[in-house]
């Protein structure tokens, strides 16, 4: 059997090893010793999921001739994941598109469904959210799908147009926040530039969000901390991203600054629970000035280009 790692052929003795599933798994720690992770495998020239290899696995290595797999940094991996999540949702979404043109959903609704709880289980570390605020902010999500389950024991048997519309509603958003996660992770430098560019177009709000603050314009100023904080965590993604994907890019002197931002928007949420407009204007025209000009600037030491 000959072995590929990302199309290069290795030149190895297989000693010990008799099934596939054993060739991986010494591949893989050996990978992994360099911060490499496995994306796909391809035998005799049919691509299988690595989810299945207790199924390919069980192949005797007499029985392939060519086994290739391939490998990539961890956020290569997440890119990987977050591609096939998303052609998971589009095959619902198409499952149910037909369904309202007049084709039963039958079992292929109800095999792609039974797969839903293992990609739910993904999903908060595929978007970055920690497990008890996605299943906060996703409740509805999670109601949708069971409503639409036909093994539910709560609603058995095939969902009507309602339900399923509610569903595909559902997961249509979670596609478009997907999406944007990909391309997070897939073009890591592209999207710190652009974050770059909105947090230097946000300075000149600064003053005129303080002024609305003194003027009875709260929801302006609310509206921009709003902005400024999706933006906070996108950065925050964003840069995990980039130290993925080019070790050594982000210093300590960057994530310093990131945190700076971090503990004036948290001090800013507070000023706004406790109603203090003086003292959230303050902090608007001034602290938040100086922590997002000192981050733009550390963001700017970045070569902001793919090598």
């Amino acid at each position: 059997m000959r072995i590929f790692l990302n199309d290069e052929q290795l030149d190895v003795t297989l000693e010990q090893e008799k099934t596939l599933a054993e060739v991986f798994d010494s591949l893989s720690g050996w990978m992994n010793q360099g911060g490499l992770h496995p994306l796909s495998v391809t035998i005799d020239g049919d691509e299988r999921e690595i989810s299945e290899r207790d199924t390919w696995g069980k192949t005797p290595i007499a029985e392939v001739g060519d086994f290739v797999l391939r490998v990539g940094s961890l956020n290569a991996l997440r890119v990987t994941q977050l591609m096939t999540t998303i052609d998971y949702i589009n095959l619902l979404i198409q499952i149910i598109d037909r369904s309202a043109g007049g084709e039963e959903l039958g079992q292929s609704f109800a095999s792609a469904i039974a797969e839903y709880p293992g990609v739910r289980q993904a999903l908060p570390g595929l978007m970055s959210i920690a497990r008890e605020s996605f299943a906060e902010d996703f409740v509805e999500l999670d109601r949708a799908a069971t409503a639409v389950d036909p093994g539910s024991p709560e609603n058995p048997g095939m969902p009507d147009a309602g339900k399923l519309n509610s569903f595909r509603s559902r997961i249509e958003q979670l596609r478009v926040l997907l999406l944007d996660r990909l391309r997070e992770a897939s073009e890591p430098l592209a999207e710190l530039s652009s974050i770059s560019a909105s947090l230097t177009a946000l300075l000149p709000e600064l003053e005129e969000a303080g002024i609305s603050l003194q003027t009875g314009r709260e929801r302006d100023a609310y509206n921009l901390m709003f902005r400024l904080s999706e933006m906070t965590g996108k950065l925050i993604r964003v840069l995990d991203n980039v130290s993925m994907e080019i070790p050594g890019t982000v210093d300590d002197d960057l994530r310093s600054r990131v945190n700076s931002l971090g503990s004036v928007v948290s001090e800013m949420n507070k000023t706004m629970a406790d109603q203090d407009q003086v003292l959230l204007a303050d902090l608007l025209e001034y602290d938040l000035r100086e922590s997002l000009e000192h981050l733009i600037e550390g963001i700017g030491s970045i070569k902001l280009e793919a090598p």
